[in-house]
């Protein structure tokens, strides 16, 4: 599939063997080696696309059973607050039952020489023990472990990379549709990075997971929460991804919140003055 540009410099592409990669201005800024993850009952299960067509593309995951789930994914180019932005729609279908599920979507990020020379930021989860002046966990100060957060947690749900090259950010909406004993709780999405050294990554889960610690409560660590999820026959869901470069800008994260609060509902304003 040839490259699909916009004007800003962005662009994505899948080569034959189904590996997706997104660039900017001719650097490549993050890809996709195996685009569907799924543990299943304790098993991982990796596989990239396999079907590509024009803007879209589809794949299957299949164990000793056969095949047992079954996604498509589709790509635009959408403008929001000026920032000229890629939307990956994805829909994933189970294919019979399965049982105690962690769906993960990972994009590796554009790794760096030194470790500090690595910015990431994820918007609003600087609270509690995140808190630039809270100096009892390492995170956001060091990047040595990977975590994962509820994305109903942050206002803007996008991890943000920059390196002395480039900056980068893979936003997504808090929740999906998908039947659930406490909806609004148990459908929220998972939002977090694998250790930023030599493979940088941003991560999504669903359902959610809270690790290595999770924050039950305001400025006190709780134990991880690594909850699954049961699929029934021909159950979909539905994830939406929005990729967005520039150049190297340690305040990216600032444009990235502005284009999403164009494409979300806008909550409640108080005015100005």
């Amino acid at each position: 599939m040839s490259p699909q540009k916009n004007s800003s410099g962005i662009q994505w592409s899948l080569d034959p063997n189904g590996v997706a990669t997104l660039s900017y201005r001719g650097r490549v800024v993050a890809g996709a080696l195996f685009a569907l993850e799924m543990e299943v009952a304790g098993q991982t299960y990796r596989e990239s696309w396999q079907g590509i067509g024009r803007n879209q593309c589809n794949g299957f995951l299949t164990d000793e059973k056969g095949t047992f789930l079954y996604a498509e994914a589709s790509f635009r180019s959408l403008n929001l607050h000026g920032e000229k932005v890629i939307e990956e729609r994805r829909t994933y279908q189970a294919l019979r039952p399965l049982s105690k599920t962690l769906l993960t979507i990972r994009y590796y990020l554009e790794p760096v020489a030194r470790h500090e020379e690595g910015f990431l930021v994820i918007p609003a989860l600087w609270y509690g023990d995140n808190e630039a002046w809270n100096k009892k966990i390492i995170y956001p100060k060091g990047l040595e472990k990977g975590w994962s957060f509820r994305a109903d947690g942050s206002s803007c749900p996008a991890v943000v990379w920059t390196t002395p090259k480039s900056s980068y950010a893979l936003a997504t909406n808090d929740s999906v549709g998908f039947s659930v004993k406490h909806p609004g709780l148990d459908d929220v999405l998972g939002i977090g990075f694998a250790p930023q050294t030599d493979l940088p990554q941003a991560v999504l889960t669903f359902p959610a997971q809270e690790t290595p610690q999770s924050y039950q409560r305001a400025r006190k660590l709780g134990k991880p929460l690594t909850p699954r999820m049961d699929w029934a026959k021909g159950q979909k869901l539905t994830i939406t991804l929005y990729h967005s470069a520039s150049e190297s800008d340690r305040a990216y994260h600032t444009r990235v919140w502005r284009a999403h609060a164009e494409r979300t509902p806008k909550g409640l304003r108080y005015p100005d003055s």
